[in-house]
């Protein structure tokens, strides 16, 4: 008997050492005693549901990409045979709780569908763009609307907004969904197309590094990627999240999870599975994404240089332009395009050192293009006025405009910068009504 407890006792001696030198171990490793509550709480994160990666039916689902779109936005987007990708009308629900109005049939962000027939009380109003415009035909359309009743052509009619713009929507991706509406039996009016950030930023950040045409919609190497790489790197990061899962669900057992011992083993687990994680997606993202699979690339060509890059993204964007501007006309709409304000345009804002806070970010990675890619634009749509296109050069509009109107360091208006925007583009189509 006496030897039996002579062994007990040795191993509770042997097991406190253990978890003393643990203890000791963690404090000289990270620097501080073992945050218990904090590690189980990071074990609940990975133990707490299924994982997105066993889940996972799109690579973007298993690969981190330095993304600015919202969680909302990639968890919406399915692809579409005509326009890239629209939003499906599953998420409607969770659309209307984070931007107010649901996702119609036809994928836009929108209560009602794109198809109206013409009527003569009536005016249809097609806004298309990126998100710059759908906030334009939400946020600001009551603006917007109150500023084309003061044509007496609009002012006792009904006036339809068709919400045709979609998040990252950059041309042909306009022309296409004008295009596809008009032959699903669309009619339109007003076509009004406010753009210009996306097309010369996403292709240079997203597509083209990955070397992807660059007209493709935005990230399409994710959308498309089915290269064998691709899956074989998307396939090992699965299996490595499912491992870290894994191994935070056998550390947060009962009679383990207060150990400093197994505190200590998991973290230093964990952070090795991480850090694998992170090498496989850094590897694979610094590659061609696709394995030159055409259905992925497209009819990429290598650019010389920065300023072949945006003279060629202005120049379609402005040959997208002039065929909405033919295609309206063709079937009796006013068309209207309108180069969208942005905040890296040099000398167009004043700003307080408030919204410059907000607004202005040297290091985000739209920066340098946005400063780029506009001079190209500006200089792009004085052509498209020679051509007849009803175009205006909005990036001076809050020039005169002391009061804060950005609200994030991309591209997006606060609410009165927006109401001062649809104002501004609605005096234009009342004149040109």
């Amino acid at each position: 008997m006496k030897k039996w407890a002579f062994r007990l006792l040795a191993v509770a001696a042997a097991a406190i050492v253990i978890e003393a030198l643990a203890v000791s171990f963690y404090a000289v490793r990270y620097g501080g005693l073992i945050p218990l509550g904090a590690l189980q709480a990071e074990r609940d994160t990975l133990t707490g549901a299924r994982t997105r990666a066993v889940e996972a039916r799109h690579l973007v689902d298993r690969l981190e990409f330095r993304d600015v779109r919202t969680p909302e936005q990639i968890g919406a987007e399915v692809l579409h045979p005509y326009l890239g990708y629209v939003f499906t009308p599953e998420q409607s629900e969770r659309a209307k709780a984070s931007y107010g109005v649901g996702i119609s049939r036809w994928g836009f962000l929108d209560d009602q569908g794109p198809i109206h027939a013409a009527a003569p009380n009536r005016v249809v109003v097609g806004v298309f763009g990126g998100s710059v415009a759908w906030y334009l035909s939400s946020e600001s359309a009551d603006a917007l609307v109150r500023g084309l009743r003061a044509s007496p052509d609009y002012r006792d009619k009904e006036i339809v907004l068709v919400r045709a713009a979609l998040f990252g929507y950059k041309q042909p991706q306009q022309l296409l969904a004008l295009t596809y509406l008009l032959s699903m039996g669309a009619h339109f009016d007003v076509v009004i197309n406010l753009d210009g950030f996306n097309e010369v930023v996403l292709p240079v950040t997203e597509n083209i590094p990955k070397r992807v045409f660059p007209f493709f919609p935005r990230t399409w190497f994710l959308r498309a990627a089915d290269s064998e790489s691709a899956r074989a790197v998307a396939d090992r990061i699965t299996d490595l999240r499912v491992e870290r899962r894994d191994t935070a669900a056998r550390a947060s057992m009962a009679m383990l999870r207060y150990s400093p011992t197994v505190n200590l083993a998991w973290r230093i687990r964990d952070q090795e599975l991480s850090n694998r994680m992170d090498a496989e997606q850094s590897a694979w993202l610094q590659s061609q994404a696709t394995d030159g699979n055409y259905a992925g690339t497209g009819p990429f060509e290598a650019y010389s240089g920065d300023a072949a890059i945006y003279a060629d993204l202005a120049g379609k964007w402005k040959q997208a332009s002039l065929q909405m501007h033919r295609l309206a006309s063709a079937n009796g709409a006013k068309y209207f395009h309108f180069l969208q304000p942005n905040q890296y345009v040099e000398g167009s804002k004043v700003m307080s050192a408030e919204e410059r806070a907000i607004a202005i970010d040297e290091g985000f990675m739209f920066a340098a293009p946005a400063r780029a890619g506009y001079a190209q634009l500006i200089a792009a749509g004085k052509g498209l006025q020679q051509e007849g296109v009803s175009y205006h050069d909005l990036t001076q509009l809050f020039a005169p405009v002391s009061e804060r109107v950005y609200r994030d360091n991309c591209c997006h208006l606060e609410r009165n910068g927006g109401e001062i925007m649809a104002a501004a583009i609605a005096a234009i189509v009342v004149r040109g009504a």
